[in-house]
C-alpha cells in the first residue's frame, strides 16, 4: 500500500495517512534538490535527508517509523512547506 501527496505551490491544508511509503508528487521544474525533514508529534527529529525526484516524485521509505502522527518540513530552492502526516 502506498499513499501519494501532493506538493505544490500551497501548503497541504488536509491531514495524510500512508503506511509504509511517503510519496511526494512536486513541480519538476522548480527544483532538482529536496531537504525533506520529518518530526515526531514530540519535535524530535526522525529523518533529515535531500533527495533529488525522479520525473517529479520521492519516495521515502518510512517503515522504521512508529504509526503516529509526524510533520514533514520540505523545502527547496523556490518553496518551503510543512505538512501534517499520519503513518498508520
Amino acid at each position: 500500500y502506498k499513499k501519494t501527496l501532493f506538493f505544490c505551490d500551497e501548503p497541504a491544508s488536509s491531514t495524510k495517512t500512508y503506511k509504509n511509503n511517503l510519496n511526494l508528487y512536486i513541480k519538476e521544474n522548480d527544483f532538482n534538490e529536496v531537504e525533506i525533514k520529518i518530526f515526531s508529534n514530540s519535535g524530535k527529529l526522525v529523518l533529515s535527508n535531500c533527495y533529488q525526484s525522479q520525473n517529479g516524485l520521492i519516495q521515502i521509505n518510512t517503515s522504521g517509523f512508529n504509526p503516529g502522527v509526524y510533520f514533514a518540513h520540505i523545502k527547496s530552492e523556490t518553496q518551503e512547506s510543512t505538512i501534517k502526516i499520519v503513518k498508520e
